[in-house]
């Protein structure tokens, strides 16, 4: 995978089977080896791995969620690497407490497909990471 439109086109086509609920569309676009580190485990250090994985993560994020929304508001490469800004939408399925977040995902690729996905709340934290794994650390 050579441009950054090549994998924009990725990180949306996965959006979109997000906001159809269809985590078969997901991970077409995923590695099987892909770690996948959503915002809400971060405090934990909880990552899902492999295609399983992320249908884990997608069914634990609507058991605990009635709504959750991912909008975007701009890519940008970093390297091989593109962050993706946007925000969280969601309503808690037990309280029904809303959120609206802020997030920067950060995406890495291996052979057209997302081989790391990792969400942070801080958009500077996500540019240090990028940089800082651009930079080979």
């Amino acid at each position: 995978m050579n441009s950054d439109a090549e994998r924009i086109q990725v990180i949306e086509s996965i959006l979109a089977g997000y906001r159809r609920s269809s985590v078969d569309e997901m991970v077409e676009h995923v590695t099987v080896d892909v770690e996948w580190r959503p915002l809400v485990t971060a405090d934990d250090g909880r990552v899902f791995r492999g295609p399983e994985g992320v249908r884990q993560w997608y069914r634990d994020l609507r058991d605990s969620f009635d709504e959750v929304t991912a909008l975007v508001d701009e890519h940008n490469p970093v390297g091989e690497r593109l962050l993706t800004r946007g925000r969280l939408r969601a309503s808690g399925r037990a309280s029904g407490a809303t959120i609206d977040q802020a997030v920067t995902w950060l995406w890495d690729f291996r052979g057209g497909a997302v081989r790391r996905m990792e969400v942070f709340g801080n958009h500077g934290e996500a540019v240090a990471a990028a940089r800082g794994r651009a930079a080979g650390a």
